[in-house]
């Protein structure tokens, strides 16, 4: 069943967009206790190592109060993300991976 729903929001959106219903709807409970997905953390130790912080700024909040999308900004020296999640920690998560990603990108 698992690999049938994710397989159906792949095939009719695209990666990101089923990572995102996976992050949104299957694990959300279990996200703050892998410790492997600590983007924030990474990216907070990288940034200390430049003496630069990091911050995170909500930018929107949409949707019915029991069922939010929150949408979250990341700064950190030259480098900016934003991302959203029905889960504000989810979504400062995302925003610092892709930070991460855009530091690692120019690094190669």
């Amino acid at each position: 069943m698992f690999e049938a729903l994710t397989a159906s929001v792949y095939l009719d959106s695209n990666l990101d967009r089923c990572e995102q219903f996976i992050l949104d709807n299957i694990f959300l409970e279990d996200i703050e206790n892998v410790k492997l997905l600590d983007n924030k953390s990474m990216l907070q130790e990288l940034a200390q190592s430049k003496k630069l912080t990091v911050e995170y700024k909500l930018i929107e909040q949409t949707g019915l109060s029991h069922k939010p999308t929150f949408v979250i900004e990341a700064k950190v020296g030259k480098y900016k993300a934003v991302a959203s999640s029905g889960n504000k920690q989810i979504a400062e998560q995302l925003a610092a991976k892709k930070i991460l990603d855009m530091i690692a990108k120019e690094n190669n």
